[in-house]
Formats: C-alpha cells, sequence, structure tokens
C-alpha cells in the first residue's frame, strides 16, 4: 500500500551528515590557511559553495518530501475511493435494520454471523465490514509505525469517513470478534477525530 516512511526520513539522514561533513572540511581548511585572518580569495568561494549546496539540498529535501507526501494522500484517497461500494452496502444494512422494526443491527448481526447459522444477508454484510475495517486497520498500523503521518491521514480521509468506522463498522467488528475483540482501532481513530477541528482551522487559516 505505501512504502517508505513518510517526510523523506531517508533524505534527511543522508544530507545533514553530508553536509555537515561538507562544512567541517571548509572550516578545517581555513584553519589550516591561518584561521580567519588567513582566509584567500579561494577559502571564500569554497565558503560560498558550501552555502549553496545546503541550499540546494534543502531546497531538494523539501520538495521531495512534498512530493512523498502528495503521493500517499492520493494513494489513501484511492484505496478509499476503492472502498465506496462496500461501504455503501454496510450503510444500506444498516437503513435496513431501521425500517424493519426497528431491528438492533449490531445484536442481529451477531446473532446471523454465527457458524450454525450463516444468514446470507449477514454474510455480504460481514464481507463488506471486512474490507473497509482492513482499509482503517492498515491505516492505524501504519502512523502508529511511523510509515504514515496522522497529518496525511487528516488531509486525505473526510471527517465523515472516521465517523462511520467507529459509529458503524468498529461495532460489527466487536460483534464479530467477540471476546477476541480489542479496541486499539476505536481508541486510535477517536483520538484522531478530535484532531480534525484543529486541522480543518489550519487549511482555512494557511
Amino acid at each position: 500500500m505505501f512504502l517508505g516512511r513518510t517526510g523523506a526520513w531517508w533524505l534527511e539522514w543522508l544530507i545533514i551528515p553530508s553536509l555537515l561533513g561538507v562544512i567541517a572540511a571548509a572550516l578545517v581548511s581555513v584553519m589550516r590557511d591561518g584561521g580567519w585572518e588567513g582566509i584567500t580569495v579561494w577559502t571564500g568561494v569554497q565558503a560560498l559553495a558550501t552555502i549553496g549546496a545546503l541550499i540546494a539540498a534543502v531546497v531538494l529535501w523539501d520538495e521531495t518530501a512534498k512530493q512523498r507526501e502528495t503521493e500517499l494522500m492520493l494513494r489513501l484517497i484511492e484505496e478509499y475511493d476503492g472502498l465506496r461500494v462496500s461501504a455503501d452496502f454496510v450503510h444500506s444494512y444498516y437503513r435496513w435494520c431501521l425500517n424493519h422494526g426497528p431491528v438492533d443491527p449490531i445484536r442481529n448481526f451477531s446473532e446471523n454471523i454465527h457458524p450454525d447459522v450463516r444468514e446470507e444477508r449477514a454474510t455480504e454484510v460481514d464481507d463488506a465490514r471486512y474490507e473497509v475495517s482492513r482499509f482503517f486497520v492498515k491505516i492505524r498500523r501504519l502512523v502508529t509505525t511511523r510509515y504514515l503521518s496522522e497529518h496525511i491521514v487528516l488531509n486525505s480521509l473526510d471527517r465523515r469517513a472516521v465517523e462511520m468506522f467507529l459509529e458503524k463498522i468498529d461495532p460489527l467488528d466487536e460483534a464479530k470478534a467477540g471476546s477476541n475483540y480489542q479496541r486499539a482501532d476505536r481508541d486510535f481513530f477517536s483520538a484522531l477525530l478530535k484532531k480534525y477541528s484543529h486541522e480543518e482551522q489550519a487549511l482555512t487559516e494557511s
């Protein structure tokens, strides 16, 4: 899905030590030629070249990081768009439950997904649930392992997508997992949801 850590981190570890080495070499050269009072035209040119290399490297690093961030955002958006059918099916299931009784969607799903029952509608809901849930599980794992930043997630996924996961997908996950359910995804996206207002404000101000 996503390759490499965000923020062009490898450029940071490659460029910065190299630049420090170049600057250190220039300082050694200056001191060897008699200290600051012994600076010649040539050492001045070397210093200017070092500064130019530093500026060029910083610009390259920044542009590469921005390009990488854009690529990650596009991949995230495209993958989520590919889940529209499954997400819509889950939405339709909740509407069906509301219009028939209403029926408790979580209890109905739990009862009909049991191995001894496996009702057809519940099976279809389970397949759609799994596809959408897997996407959000990957997002959480990528962010917690720093292969993806929260900033990218906040700017790629609409707030409603996260709300849909918390309100409709995760409860089905819990119903399916039963006693094996772990709330890592719920906690992560609940915390992420609170950050949308700050991110939206920052985008408005910029």
